[in-house]
This record gives C-alpha cells, structure tokens and sequence, in this order.
C-alpha cells in the first residue's frame, strides 16, 4: 500500500519528481527551440512567398507599363509628323489594346487643339465630346473594343489622374478607382504616362487601364500556410484583400481596424514608401510586407502575407502533446520500478525502526538478530549501533539509580544547613534596616544644608551681577569722559582757529571800509567841476547873446551845458548823502566787530579752558570708579568661587550619604534577596528531593 509516511513510498516520490523535473527541462529546452524554429521557418516562408507574388505582381505592371510607355512614344510621333489622322491614330491602339492581354483599357487626352488643331472638326464624334477634343477610350469587351469619350478628364482637383500627370511630368500608378466603360463598373487602376511636344512642353497624356479583378484573384488564392494575402498602394488605398475581398477601395487603417491591427497602417505605408519590407506580430498572426516599385514608374505597392500563428506552432503543438505523453508513461514506470527497488532497500530499515520503537518504550530485552548486525553495509552499521545504545543505555540506566540516592541524601543535608542559613540572615538584614535609616536621616540634612547653600550662592551671584554692570557703567562713563575731553580740546582749537581767521578779516574789513572816506573826496571834486561847468556855462551864454544872432546855437548848447552841471550838482549831493550813511553804517560795524573780537578773546577762550578742567576732571573721577568697582568684582568673585566650594563639598556629603543610604537600602534587599534565594534554594533541595524519588520510580519502569 502506497503511503507518504513510508521511507520507501518518500524516495519513489522524490525520484519521481526529479525524472519529471529533467523531462520538463529538456522537453522545455526542445519546445523553446522548435517553436523559435517554426517561427523562423514560418517568417522565411512568408517572405518567400511575398517575394514571388511581388515578382509576379511587377512583372505584371511593368508589362503593362512598357505597353502604356510605348502608346505614349507612338501619341508623341504621331503629333510630330502632323500626318496621323485622329482615326488612323485611334485604329492603331485599338489594334494594340486587342493584341495586349496586360491591359484593360487605353486612353489619350489631349489639351485643346494640342494634337493636330483640329478639335472644332471632331466635335461629338466617335471617341469625342462637345468640346471636340482627342480624348478617346478605348475598353475591352466580350468581343471586341469598344470605343467612346473619357468622361472625367476635365476633374481640377488634385487627385485627378490627369491633373497629377500634368502636374508631375511624371509616369505613375494611379490610386484604384471605380469606373464604367461598357456598360460595366469595375474597380481599375492605371498607368498613366505624360505626352510631350518636340519643345517638352505637355500636351496630354496616355493610360493604361489594369482591371484589379486579376490581382484579387491572385490575392484571393494566395494563402501562406492557411493564412491570406493584401494588396495596399504607397497611400494606404487597399487593392486586393484575401480574407475582406469587399474591403478593395478602403483605406489600409480602416480594413486592419476589423482585426484590431489599425495602428499598424501607418508603419506598413511607411515602409512601402521608403522601399523596406515591413514584418510585425499580432495576437493571431505573423504579417510580412514586401515593397512593389516599377522602375521609372511614381508611386508604389506593397504585397502582405498574414500568416496564422496556429499554422505556424501546429508542429509544435504536435510535438508538446507527444512529449506530455511520453512523460506521463516514463514517470508512471519510474515509480513503480523506483518504488520496488526501494522496497527491498528499505525492508531493513523498517525491522530497525521496530527495534527502535521498542526501546522508546523503555524495552531494552529484545533480541537483535547476527542477520542484522553481521551486514557490511549501512543497514549493518545501523544494527550494531542499536546493540551499543541498547547495552549503553542498560549502563547508564543502571547509573541513574545509584545516583539519584546520592542525590537524595545530599538534598536532604543541603535542606538543614539551609535552615540555619536563614536564620543568621534574617539578623542581619534587621541591622542593616536601621543603619539605613540612620544614613537616610543624614542624607535629607545634607540636602537641607545644599538647599540653604545654594540660595546665598543665587544671592551672591545677583550682587556680583549687579557689580559687574556697575563695572561695565564705570568703563563707559571713563570712555565718554576721555572722547568728551577730546572734542572740548578740538572744539578749542576749532574756535581758536575761526576767531583768528574771523579777526583777520574784520581787519581787513575795517581797512578797507576806509575806502569809503575817498568817496566823499571824490564827490567834493565832482561837485566843485560841476560848479565851474556852471559858470563856464553862464559865461558862455553871455558871450552867445553878446554874439546875437550868430551865437544862437552857442547859447543853446551852454544852456544845456548849465543844465547838466546843476543835474550832476544834485546828482553829487546824493551821492554825498548815501556816503554819509554808509560812512556812520561801516563806523558802527567796525566798533561792532572789535567788541566780538574783544569779547571771544576774554570770555570764550576762558570759558573753554574750563570745560577742558571739567572734562579731565570728569575723566579721573571715572577712572577711580572703576578701579573701585573692579574690586569689587574681584571680591565677590572670591566670595562666589568659596561659597561654590561649599556648596560642592555640601553636594559631596548630601550624594555620599545618598548614595550610603541606598547602598545600605541595597543591602539590606540584597539579604531580603539571599534569604529569599535561601527559601527558593530550599524548596529546590525539596524538589530535587521528589526529582530524585521519582527518577527512581521511572528508572524501575525500565525493562534491562
């Protein structure tokens, strides 16, 4: 019976689990490496395939190319030589469109008048609108071409076929369309070739019309290992869908959208316009792009594969289940092989764990058997190792008994010296109790004398702070009273200065006032001239009238001569006034000026020499002030540092006691604690006492 609690049943598990461990890892390591083959198989294939649908596909386009270029060549000769009727001209590609099996359809638009002039003489005919001009189109049919007018030419939008081609000068692949030639709608795509003059100048174009009903059905049966194929231009137009065959016409983000890929589109347009293959992973398949160019032609395609991922992992799927089964079976005999090899191994095993059980039930009387103990291997080794602990443990049994007596007799002798033991102790812990009282008593006197101790030392503290600011005061007032004396001696001599330099000027001044004095000398002679210009004017009048008639205009003049004189007269007379009062104004100042002088020279100056006496005075009495206060500060700072000392030794004596009484208290705990531990030690010799008995009582429950 299969149990985990047998030894055997354990290693068959054991083995088990690594055989598995080592097919799940080597089955791992192969799965890993044949999937990662699959998918490269798988993406080789795909590209292969893309790679030949793309020839095909080009070979296809340039085919149709080449015939669309070589139309082209023959519009351009037939407009050079002037001599190609439009019929003639529209016969011959009929004739090549029949013979051409890449086309679908042919056309030529011309601008107006641009091929032969003659656009007013072709107006409604056959392969001709209103306007008459060479727009022909020429379409394939059941059975034979049909022939009409290009209705969409004249579209101005960007996007029109012929307005890129005479925008571009440049042969292209025309975006898929949806068109009606024959009575039949088709999706269609062409190649469309700009016509040029003999100067370059474009005159209109050819195409070449592809049904895409060919390349859906390529697309359609192409499929990459049960997947399918796409057809998209270089801006994002679908041409051709394998699965979504509707989806022609649709943009590439719109289809992909259906499968949940539409941030995809972008990155498959890109890699089409730049010309690399485009390969990326979805939920549900593999995708390869592979870009489609026409050389010398705009624009370009792109064939995708989408490849499902359970075509590509159908192997590897194979391969998993056969491996799960092959380990299923190879686990399944590996226990049973494992577990009936380890049987027979462990049989012995088992007999010696019997044989240990029954010593655990203290039965040391079993018999051990020779096939046991006579083997060479471990299971030997194991039974002569249960005959030694049972024979050992038989000895040792036997040593417990006589010990434990031993035991039991000890403990019984510790018990009384115990007792005695306690007694003493309890004596001494009643001493110990009043000298900690004692120390107790000390302790708190200490603490009473600290406590008076340190409020003088707070006191004597405060009045050394008081003194120290009177110090401080002492060392400002000193200060103030030396920067005072210095600015009393410089104001001194800042005055001494300024009443020299005033006295200097003020003599000057009154030297120069007498200046003035020369002012009325000035005026006297002015005023004695005006005097004499008087009677020289009187005299000159009373020659004018002895002269009469002639001396008229003598006399006038000496009259106004006489008038001047008695004006400047007057004029003098002020001016004499004036200069009498400026005289008196400058005697005044002057006798004002000498009374300042008189007065900064005996008062000022005196006054001044006492401030200076008062100042220094100031001075010395500041410095006796803090010579004082200093020491004071000295003295309290004694006082201070010996009442420290106090309080210190005050400290010493409050902690020393302190510490005595909770050394005596600790003591006196410590015998609290001994004779605590005594009892504890006693009721330990009790129970060693019982332990003892009742070794004794398990060791003659031993079978030996």
């Amino acid at each position: 019976m299969f149990s985990l609690r047998k030894l055997s049943s354990k290693i068959s598990l054991i083995v088990a689990l690594l055989v598995l461990g080592v097919i799940v890892a080597i089955s791992s390591i192969i799965l890993i490496q044949v999937r990662r083959t699959a998918l490269n198989d798988s993406k080789s294939y795909g590209r292969e395939i893309a790679n030949a649908y793309s020839k095909d596909i080009i070979n296809k386009l340039n085919a149709s190319a080449q015939s669309t270029l070589a139309m082209s060549s023959y519009m351009e000769c037939s407009k050079i030589n002037k001599n190609v009727p439009r019929e003639e001209a529209i016969e011959t590609l009929k004739r090549y469109l029949e013979k051409n099996n890449y086309l679908d359809g042919l056309y030529v638009v011309f601008e107006p008048n641009a091929y032969d002039g003659k656009d007013s003489a072709y107006i409604n005919k056959v392969g001709h609108d209103s306007t008459g001009r060479f727009i022909t189109y020429l379409s394939k049919g059941e059975s034979s071409v049909t022939v009409e007018a290009i209705t969409d030419y004249d579209d101005t939008s960007e996007e029109n076929y012929y307005q890129i081609a005479k925008t571009t000068k440049k042969p292209f692949l025309m975006e898929p369309i949806k068109y009606e030639a024959g009575g039949k709608v088709s999706w269609i795509t062409a190649v469309v070739v700009p016509i040029f003059d003999e100067d370059g100048n474009f005159i209109g174009i050819t195409g070449g019309d592809i049904s895409l009903d060919s390349f859906q059905k390529m697309i359609v049966e192409a499929k990459p290992l049960n997947g399918y194929a796409s057809l998209v231009t270089d801006k994002g137009s679908v041409m051709a869908q394998g699965q979504l065959q509707d989806s022609v016409g649709k943009k590439l983000h719109e289809v992909l959208g259906t499968f949940g890929q539409a941030d995809k589109a972008e990155k498959i347009v890109k890699g089409i316009i730049e010309n690399k293959r485009v390969e990326y992973e979805s939920n549900g398949s593999i995708s390869i792009f592979t870009p489609i160019h026409i050389k010398g032609i705009e624009g370009q395609w792109g064939f995708g594969a989408y490849i499902p991922k359970e075509s590509i992992y159908k192997g590897y799927n194979d391969i998993l289940k056969g491996i799960i089964i092959i380990s299923f079976v190879v686990i399944v005999i590996s226990i049973i092989l494992v577990f009936l090899v380890t049987k027979k191994i462990v049989k012995p095993i088992e007999l010696s764990s019997r044989y240990m059980k029954r010593m655990g039930e203290a039965d040391f009387t079993e018999y051990i058997p020779d096939a046991l103990i006579n083997r060479v291997d471990e299971i030997g080794v194991l039974g002569k190792s249960l005959l030694q602990m049972k024979e050992n443990t038989r000895d040792t049994l036997n040593s417990f008994q006589k010990e434990s007596n031993n035991v039991h007799d000890f403990a019984n002798k510790a018990i009384q010296g115990i007792n005695t033991l306690t007694t003493n102790i309890e004596n001494v812990s009643a001493i110990t109790q009043e000298l900690s009282a004692n120390i107790e008593q000390t302790a708190a006197s200490a603490q009473e004398m600290s406590s008076s101790s340190m409020e003088v030392e707070k006191e004597v503290e405060e009045v050394a702070t008081k003194i120290e600011e009177g110090n401080n005061l002492a060392l400002e007032i000193t200060v103030r009273a030396a920067k005072l004396k210095n600015e009393f001696m410089e104001a001194i001599k800042e005055g001494e200065r300024i009443i020299s330099e005033t006295s200097g000027k003020l003599a000057e001044a009154l030297d120069e006032s007498k200046e003035v004095s020369k002012i009325q000398m000035l005026s006297e002679s002015i005023m004695e001239i005006t005097e004499q210009t008087n009677l020289l004017a009187l005299n000159a009048a009373i020659e004018a009238a002895r002269a009469g008639e002639s001396g008229r205009g003598f006399a006038v003049v000496a009259e106004e001569i006489r008038k001047l004189a008695e004006s400047s007269k007057g004029t003098v007379g002020e001016i004499q006034d004036i200069t009498n009062k400026v005289t008196t104004s400058v005697q005044k100042l002057v006798d004002s000026s000498n009374s300042m002088l008189e007065f900064l020279n005996e008062n000022v100056s005196v006054d001044y020499g006492k401030m200076i006496k008062a100042a220094q005075q100031y001075n010395k009495d500041a410095e006796v002030f803090a010579k004082i206060s200093n020491g004071f500060t000295k003295s309290t700072e004694k006082i201070l540092e010996s009442i420290k000392e106090t309080n210190s030794l005050v400290d010493g004596i409050a902690s020393a006691a302190t510490e005595g009484a909770m050394g005596t208290s600790d003591v006196a705990n410590k015998v609290m604690d001994v004779l605590n531990e005594a009892e504890n030690v006693k009721d330990i010799c009790g129970q060693v006492v019982r332990s003892s008995e009742e070794i004794s009582s398990s060791i003659s429950k031993f079978k030996v």
